[in-house]
């Protein structure tokens, strides 16, 4: 705050960190993992969100911390309905893939993570042999970032697409 534009003196609000989904590509009957990246502007202690998918034709097989883990001592956990299915100390407990899955991450220590570009969860999915060729929907909600003193970063959500053919991924 307290910086200077046009004569005006103020807070500016952050420049909004980004999640977002890559797109990918699968074969029907295949598995096929996409990454949830996120740019952090601001540096944070944890996040969570919601990701979704068609679980008619795709199931979660398994989940994985991406690269922002590599810079602080972050804690993954994933649910389903607030079933627990896995986490990163290697626990996992049966749940149903509803295509609707929280992640959540914090910080073990109260480190941040400064500002960067990358993945915080990649997830493999099953394709079903029987999934019509197309493009579906990889979807983000109910997504938030928070600083050391718990506040919320500004944050901009971007859904990707999941591209199933019957032959091999483009």
């Amino acid at each position: 705050g307290g910086e200077t534009t046009g004569g005006e003196t103020g807070d500016f609000p952050s420049v909004p960190s980004e999640l977002s989904i890559t797109d990918a590509y699968a074969v029907a009957g295949g598995t096929v993992t996409v990454s949830v990246n996120l740019y952090n502007a601001d540096p944070y202690v944890g996040w969570q969100f919601n990701s979704t998918w068609d679980s008619t034709w795709f199931t979660m097989l398994s989940t994985a911390e991406g690269a922002h883990f590599d810079e602080w001592d972050g804690f993954l956990a994933d649910s389903v309905g607030g079933v627990p299915i896995g986490d990163s100390s290697g626990g996992s407990t049966d749940a149903t893939d509803t295509g609707d899955v929280r992640f959540i991450a914090v910080s073990i220590s109260g480190s941040v993570v400064d500002p960067m570009y990358g993945s915080v969860v990649d997830i493999e999915l099953d394709v079903a042999s029987d999934t019509p060729a197309g493009t579906y929907e990889l979807g983000l909600h109910t997504a938030t970032i928070a600083t050391a003193a718990a506040e919320s970063l500004p944050l901009i959500t971007t859904n990707g697409w999941l591209h199933v053919s019957e032959g091999p991924p483009p």
